[in-house]
């Protein structure tokens, strides 16, 4: 096998883009190179983020996996915009001279790797879903703990992978500002801008469970009249009551 067969395979390995290695480094620093690590990068975005929504997304329904299928990877790209754009005017507030496309390219790469973790999580996820007790038509109150319970779950789940998936991006942040303070300053900044950013654009887009009380929406009918952080509380007080 040749050199250049190798490399061919190499970089499209899950574990190179997980692990941040000096390949992957160089292949983004590499202008030839760059359009190949987008491309890869959205594949896996799409791919495993749609396995993730459609494995949770089962225990409510079909239909609702098939929602949660379709709206997990526009939240990450809807996600990957907003943020983007915010952490390209830090960075130069912060004078680290990093363009649109660089911070774009290096925020995509963070969302890839969260959704890397995501599909390896996917064994965990369907066998907590099929130990839960089905969401019953008429509802009990089994079934809407239940729902609190993988509501919660999931999203302590994805918000445990997208801060390691962020944190992953240190030594690329590092090469790219040539400052070892300046990558730390900047990846800890991205983690709470994207954090915050995912955690507002869930609501509007709201990928995750239906309540079994009500009809599964494609869109969410209180997307304007609420916000993702009292949801969540309101899930939490009424599991612990």
């Amino acid at each position: 096998m040749s050199t250049d067969t190798h490399n061919e395979k190499s970089w499209i390995d899950p574990s190179i883009l997980c692990r941040m290695n000096n390949d992957l480094i160089a292949w983004v620093t590499n202008p030839g190179e760059q359009g190949k690590v987008i491309l890869i990068a959205c594949l896996y975005i799409l791919i495993c983020t749609a396995l993730y929504g459609f494995t949770f997304g089962i225990w409510r329904s079909l239909e609702q996996a098939i929602y949660s299928s379709v709206k997990m990877p526009i939240l990450f790209f809807a996600t990957l915009m907003a943020g983007a754009m915010i952490c390209t005017m830090l960075a130069q507030v912060l004078g680290t001279g990093l363009s649109f496309k660089t911070v774009c390219m290096t925020v995509l790469l963070g969302m890839a790797v969260t959704s890397v973790m995501l599909a390896s999580l996917v064994p965990v996820m369907l066998f907590i879903v099929l130990q839960m007790p089905l969401a019953n038509d008429p509802v009990s109150v089994v079934s809407m703990h239940a729902y609190r319970i993988l509501l919660i779950l999931n999203v302590l789940m994805i918000g445990f992978c997208g801060v390691v998936g962020n944190c992953r991006l240190y030594r690329l942040l590092k090469t790219l500002t040539a400052s070892t303070s300046m990558a730390l300053r900047l990846n800890l900044i991205w983690i709470l801008i994207l954090g915050f950013a995912g955690c507002e654009l869930s609501w509007l887009v709201s990928p995750f469970l239906a309540r079994p009380d009500i009809p599964v929406p494609f869109f969410n009918p209180n997307a304007f009249s609420g916000n993702f952080f009292e949801y969540l509380w309101q899930a939490v007080s009424e599991l612990v009551r």
